[in-house]
């Protein structure tokens, strides 16, 4: 549809809770495009539907019939004394046979002509959206437990979605193995689009184990439930209120387990079916910014570098493996594998350990590993273990240049030559 004149929505702030027209007047200003998807069918015009609008879900009566994906192009007409929205073409979307993805839907949107302007704005958009994976864990985590009251007020499509995303998280066990570290990473969403693209002959059965692609499920199903009034939660709870965006070029983040006692089991099922659908959007937005962190530099020659998070699920709770993989640009002699180094950097916050901090170097069959922790009893214990990493290492092949555990902060920043190295990296 193209409107010759536009249609002035006015909204009216008891229309929006109060923090998410907030959150809009800090976005919006007048005179500014902007993109709504509709998130709910309308049959006719006038009835009440969901959108979503520079990062916020809000519900209002629309002068026309939409359908699930549509794309509504307005333009901010006043934001004070009331925002104000003028509607002026409204373009169906194509419905997809698979969930739909954040970085597909971007690529239907003008775009910047650069691919460093392209970064920059998808970052933007998504980094005000992001929180932590934890709190939505720790729900996951409660409402999975035997005899757990809180699910069976669920719907139960969305409760079996809830079920499937708990098991297809990975235990410590599993990723003990360089197969199950392997699979496990494969899964971890970073790669959803890639293998959409190019599927390998297995994907038929692991693609709908990938975190992205239970989170993409998970978020249909709670944004085709009707919206409860005034409900507006916490952003991300105590454990990660601070926890900033992974943007390029960041060190990668120690984050403890959110309390599953103030998650989900105790909330109705309405404030539940909103907890999650905050806590899902987040962390879908989170997993965006992951894969947006882990593309190159178009200006810089292309070196392999992801950032990620594994999420292990254990009877006790869930912990968060936050880690940074990359290919050394400083290359060697010679093109072969062998030339290259490779680092990876860990962060972890183990119930047992606090914060844990982990640098591993291998350049062929050379490796280092050094540990960085908060405390000196922590510092101690890895100590009284490294003899025996250091045989596992070694049983694999592998000569040990270096190894050790200190207290202290790591750097923000993986070292460059100009910064000098962290540890003696010359292995």
């Amino acid at each position: 549809m193209d409107t010759s004149a536009p249609q002035t929505i006015r909204l009216q702030p008891a229309d929006l809770q109060a923090k998410v027209l907030g959150n809009l007047l800090q976005r919006l200003q007048a005179g500014q495009i902007v993109q709504a998807r509709v998130l709910t069918d309308s049959l006719r015009a006038g009835d009440a539907v969901q959108l979503r609008l520079a990062g916020e879900t809000l519900e209002l009566r629309l002068p026309l019939a939409v359908r699930t994906g549509d794309s509504l192009r307005m333009q901010v007409t006043a934001v004070n004394p009331r925002l104000e929205l003028a509607l002026l073409r409204e373009a169906p979307a194509p419905q997809p046979s698979t969930p739909q993805s954040p970085l597909q839907s971007t690529r239907q949107s003008p775009l910047p002509h650069t691919p460093q302007a392209i970064l920059s704005t998808f970052l933007r958009q998504w980094a005000p959206q992001q929180s932590g994976q934890a709190p939505l864990l720790a729900s996951l985590h409660a409402l999975n437990q035997p005899g757990q009251a809180g699910a069976a007020g669920l719907p139960e499509p969305l409760a079996q979605a809830l079920q499937r995303l708990w098991q297809a998280l990975p235990t410590p066990s599993q990723i003990g193995t360089p197969e199950g570290l392997r699979q496990a990473m494969l899964g971890s969403g970073l790669f959803y689009e890639a293998r959409l693209a190019h599927p390998a002959p297995s994907a038929r059965t692991d693609l709908p184990q990938d975190l992205k692609a239970r989170l993409l499920s998970l978020a249909e199903q709670l944004r085709a439930l009707p919206l409860q009034p005034r409900t507006q939660l916490p952003r991300g709870g105590p454990a990660t209120a601070e926890l900033p965006p992974p943007l390029p070029n960041t060190s990668p983040t120690a984050q403890p387990r959110a309390p599953a006692t103030a998650s989900a089991a105790l909330l109705p099922a309405s404030l539940l079916l909103d907890t999650l659908r905050q806590q899902v959007e987040r962390s879908l937005a989170r997993l965006v910014i992951h894969q947006l962190s882990s593309t190159e530099k178009p200006d810089e020659v292309s070196q392999p570098r992801w950032l990620l998070e594994l999420a292990l699920r254990a009877e006790q709770g869930i912990d968060i493996i936050h880690m940074r993989l990359e290919r050394d640009a400083r290359q060697g002699q010679g093109d072969d594998e062998q030339a290259h180094t490779w680092k990876a950097d860990l962060a972890m916050d183990l119930p047992e350990l606090g914060p844990v901090h982990v640098r591993i170097v291998v350049r062929g069959q050379d490796v280092s590993t050094h540990f960085r922790v908060d405390s000196e009893e922590t510092r101690q214990r890895l100590e009284d273990a490294l003899p025996q990493l250091k045989g596992n290492l070694e049983s694999r092949n592998l000569q040990v240049h270096s190894l050790n555990c200190r207290t202290g902060t790591p750097p923000d920043i993986p070292p460059t030559a100009a910064d000098g190295p962290w540890i003696d990296s010359h292995a």
